[in-house]
């Protein structure tokens, strides 16, 4: 095309020379060569525009991004009125994010002078699934809903979303975890953030309709009409075909993926900015920073301190000097007040026994209690913001026998605040793998009547058992009559209170057991307890991926089966 214009006016030219003796022909001649001019740039204009919009379209199409396509219209819209339709809509969603864990969550309400309840809850899926939930409509909310809000394996998506969720909170009770603004996402990759409309136009090239009319239109009416459905349904979805969106850029990814694989891109790159709120007001008179401008509106996760070092890395000693264990400040000063024990060293705090122990074999098992350990993230090796994460979760633990659960120490690590976010989120398709294999499934816990009185005096025994200096003397006189009320008793002694410490809640019925109960009962009738901690173990090197374990931590820890078990009962039982 280009050589043919180049040629037309090369042969132009010279006919202009050899031919045009007046002004006349000149003028004709010129206007004949700028009129073709003006045609060759059109066609070359259009043909650009043509090649951008068919790139576009190319790299939309499933085979460039899998499950990650550019769905911007909803391939269905369930209106929900009723409770049945409700328990239907949340089993779909539920199907739909067996794998790829994500959801768009918006809320519509009326504003007539005062706000009114939550009318409409919408909930998209990355294929375009679209739940409209009528709440003003239901005469309950079912808990399989409520089991997908708060389920922090699923991550929710939304502008502004935190304010949807303290609606929620606020209006009906119910909480939503693992919540992802598009404005934090965008800050997060250094984008400016903005409305839903801006970041619509921006990042998926499309004019988002936000008509003021529609948008505060009467959510509360008998029937919605097609403009509020479509209105309410894109609202759900185009957060999640945002993020998306802006993932696929970062990560330069354009093969085709399957949902696990989309899965796992998606959560590394989001885990750290999940339940993080943006606010578009700045404070007033505030001196920027240069290097934290791009983050200046973002409330950064601040995670939770522990109240004092996991790890003091005290010694305690037999008498001739040889490290029996590692332990805490707290049970050297025991040993001491006991009589049993005498301080040697100051840094770091040692203290020997004034008795010889059974002497034990130290195996790596038993010797990874005589090393010192770093108080840092396991993970990334930070050292703030630490929090203590149960390798086997306490919820699984806390039923094992008690020879296994003296010796969780080796199973409690350090993880930073986001480090134990993103390992939290990874649990729970563990926990769902356990669900379908023990036929445990995670249902509220309903106690018989039973059930409630041994618990309503375990609570009240325990908290005279601790002689909080807080409780008042009028409140234990009351917690006093309460036992003396259920038990028929005239005055609550030591003994009375021992005997219900150690009282065991009746269990009458499946639902009496909790999912972590159903769990440890599967492996320990197959003798296989020790397989379930391993399973976790396996679990948290394969998705943490941790570099800095303590010293001889291992997958197959087992300190029961060595000599050093016999030693550290010694030791209990010396209590």
């Amino acid at each position: 095309m280009f050589g043919t214009n180049l040629t037309s006016s090369a042969v132009l030219k010279s006919f202009f020379w050899r031919n045009v003796s007046n002004v006349d022909s000149f003028t004709k001649v010129y206007k004949y060569q700028i009129s073709l001019l003006t045609i060759t740039c059109t066609v070359i204009l259009v043909s650009l525009k043509y090649v951008k919009k068919w790139k576009r379209k190319e790299d939309s199409s499933p085979t460039a991004s899998g499950v990650l396509r550019e769905i911007v219209k909803p391939s269905e819209i369930m209106i929900v009125d009723n409770d049945e339709l409700c328990i239907q809509a949340a089993n779909e969603l539920l199907k739909k994010t067996h794998h790829y864990r994500v959801v768009g969550l918006d809320c519509e309400w009326v504003c007539d002078k005062v706000r009114h309840p939550i009318a409409l809850l919408q909930l998209a899926t990355s294929d375009g699934f679209c739940a409209l939930i009528r709440l003003s409509k239901l005469s309950s909310i079912p808990s399989s809903l409520v089991s997908i809000l708060e389920d922090s394996s699923i991550i929710k998506v939304g502008s502004a979303i935190k304010s949807d969720v303290h609606l929620l909170r606020s209006d009906y009770n119910i909480s939503a975890f693992s919540c992802l603004d598009i404005s934090v996402a965008a800050k997060s990759l250094g984008l400016p953030p903005g409305s839903l409309k801006k970041m619509a136009k921006d990042i998926l090239d499309i004019d988002l309709n936000k008509d003021k009319a529609l948008q505060c239109s009467n959510w509360e009416v008998d029937n919605l009409s097609d403009l509020q459905a479509q209105y309410a349904a894109l609202d759900a979805l185009i957060p999640v075909k945002i993020v998306e969106k802006m993932m696929l850029t970062y990560t330069k990814i354009s093969r085709q993926l399957d949902e696990n694989e989309a899965w796992n891109i998606f959560l590394n790159t989001w885990h750290n900015v999940l339940d993080v709120n943006y606010s578009f007001k700045s404070k007033p008179n505030r001196k920027r920073n240069s290097e934290n401008d791009d983050f200046q509106n973002i409330k950064q996760h601040k995670g939770i301190n522990i109240k004092r070092a996991l790890y003091e890395n005290c010694f305690l000693q037999d008498p001739d000097g040889n490290v029996l264990c590692v332990c805490n400040n707290k049970k050297l000063n025991w040993y001491i007040e006991k009589g049993l024990g005498v301080e040697v060293s100051e840094s770091p705090r040692t203290v020997r026994l004034n008795f010889m122990p059974r002497v034990f074999n130290r195996t790596p098992d038993s010797l990874y209690y005589m090393k010192e350990k770093e108080n840092k993230c396991v993970v990334c090796g930070q050292t703030n913001s630490l929090r203590r994460k149960n390798v086997v979760p306490c919820e699984y633990r806390t039923h094992f026998p008690k020879e296994i659960k003296e010796y969780k120490s080796h199973d409690v690590v350090l993880l930073c605040a986001m480090c134990h976010t993103r390992s939290s989120l990874y649990d729970q398709h563990l926990r769902r793998e356990l669900t379908m294999k023990c036929e445990a499934p995670v249902l509220p816990l309903k106690l018989t009547e039973e059930a409630r009185r041994v618990n309503k005096l375990k609570y009240a025994a325990n908290a005279l058992l601790t002689k909080n200096p807080l409780i008042s003397s009028s409140r234990i006189e009351e917690i006093k009559s309460t036992i003396c009320d259920i038990l028929n008793c005239e005055e609550v002694t030591d003994d009375i209170l021992q005997e219900i410490k150690s009282m065991k809640l009746p269990v009458s019925n499946e639902r009496s057991m909790s999912h972590g109960q159903k769990v440890v009962k599967y492996f320990q009738e197959r003798n296989e307890l020790n397989e379930l901690e391993i399973l976790w173990r396996n679990h948290f090197i394969n998705t943490m991926k941790p570099r800095h374990l303590p010293d001889l931590w291992s997958i197959t820890h087992d300190p029961k089966c060595s000599e050093y078990s016999n030693f550290h009962k010694a030791l209990i039982s010396l209590k």
